[in-house]
């Protein structure tokens, strides 16, 4: 098995939208290197205004299916955050999509809660 490599996620909020947005940051890094980039974000923003940062492990294309779950947060302090399953559909709803790994691998992935869809952007 490969070593395992990391992506640097940040987390943002917007007045406009009553869900979170995950963005990739960074991919490929090692454990270290994730570790030190969540540090140097939050050196850099100690009071969180630009989002909350996370690291989480990159399946890249060797998985499946690379998430079990999805959390999303409803506000910044993200005392409680909603843990969202895969969708078994693409028009289910309560859950999430990875484009990248679900479907034919191609579209857009997105989180829907309570019928309003919200786009994941991995890239940005």
């Amino acid at each position: 098995m490969d070593a395992l490599t990391f992506v640097f996620l940040l987390t943002t909020w917007s007045p406009e939208t009553p869900h979170a947005t995950v963005d990739v940051m960074d991919h490929n890094l090692t454990g270290s290197d994730c570790v030190a980039a969540a540090v140097a974000y939050h050196a850099a923003d100690p009071q969180w205004t630009a989002g909350v940062p996370s690291c989480e492990i990159d399946t890249g294309d060797w998985a499946p299916h690379p998430y079990d779950s999805f959390a999303v947060c409803a506000t910044d302090a993200c005392p409680n955050p909603i843990i969202l399953d895969p969708c078994q559909f693409e028009d289910s709803d309560n859950c999430f999509w990875d484009s990248r790994f679900m479907g034919n691998g191609i579209g857009e992935s997105f989180y829907v809660i309570d019928g309003e869809k919200t786009v994941i952007d991995w890239e940005k």
